[in-house]
């Protein structure tokens, strides 16, 4: 499910590629692969939270700790570089500009305090992604 919040001009932000992907590749490949109850969802939500733009990926899966154990038992026919590249990515934007992209992960837990899935909160400064209109 992708969900964007009204307020937001669609045509008025600019996310730097290739830093949301990685971690909606992950909720599938990683969260939702092994999932053996119930349907697998993904949510990408994006809302302005005063001078940030906040984009959420959640998932429903198996959770991180479990997926861990899953990959210390199956062949890796690749070395999966999509979360460190991602962080290289942030780290090179954050010396370019000043002030931070800002990334939080947490495990999503159930009522019981089983593993429901994950969630990635970014937080990006609109100030850097703003697109002028003489830009375009």
């Amino acid at each position: 499910m992708f969900e964007v919040d009204p307020v937001i001009d669609r045509g008025a932000f600019l996310i730097p590629p290739m830093l949301i992907q990685p971690y909606v590749e992950n909720s599938m490949r990683h969260g939702l692969r092994h999932k053996t109850d119930g349907k697998g969802t993904i949510w990408v939500k994006m809302q302005r939270s005063g001078d940030r733009l906040v984009v959420t990926i959640e998932d429903n899966g198996i959770g991180r700790e479990k997926a861990g154990q899953y990959k210390t038992r199956e062949h890796i026919e690749y070395q999966s570089k999509g979360m460190s590249l991602t962080a290289d990515r942030i780290r090179v934007i954050n010396v370019a500009y000043g002030e931070g992209i800002k990334v939080d992960v947490t495990d999503r837990m159930d009522e019981a305090g089983r593993p429901a899935g994950t969630r990635v909160v970014m937080y990006f400064p609109l100030f850097h992604i703003t697109i002028q209109k003489e830009d375009l």
